[in-house]
């Protein structure tokens, strides 16, 4: 009899296990629906601005800087969203912490581009001064 009702205590704590990664499973895929579409008007203002403040390098620079910074994110969303589902971290900050980090660099590059500043690369050998 205590045997089957060990056998009855088990059972009852993988279902609430398997019932509290479901829960934590919805919500973070609640909170990346929302947080996906903050993502690309983050990433906008990351990357409408970089290519308007660098000037000189074409377009394949600003290209790049956008594919890293993009890739950065994505990392940074894939490492939080399993903390998350280890619930090392709350859904919540699990999926907006890769939006967090890329705040202050969006809203410094809007800055810069409202401002009309500029970076100028140079090639390698080249005596014009950097602005």
């Amino acid at each position: 009899m205590a045997e089957a009702q060990k056998e009855r205590l088990d059972q009852s704590r993988m279902e609430m296990n398997y019932r509290s990664e479901v829960a934590v499973r919805h919500e973070l895929e609640w909170h990346k629906k929302f947080a996906i579409s903050v993502a690309c008007v983050l990433l906008f203002f990351i990357g409408a601005p970089l290519g308007a403040v660098i000037r000189k390098g074409g377009f394949g620079l600003p290209f790049v800087l956008s594919v890293l910074l993009f890739l950065l994110h994505y990392v940074l969303g894939m490492v939080s969203e399993k903390m998350g589902r280890g619930s090392v971290l709350s859904p919540a900050e699990a999926i907006w912490l890769p939006n967090l980090v890329l705040l202050p660099l969006a809203v410094w590059m809007v800055h810069l581009a409202a401002s009309d500043q500029t970076w100028n690369f140079q090639k390698r050998g080249s005596t014009a001064p950097v602005q």
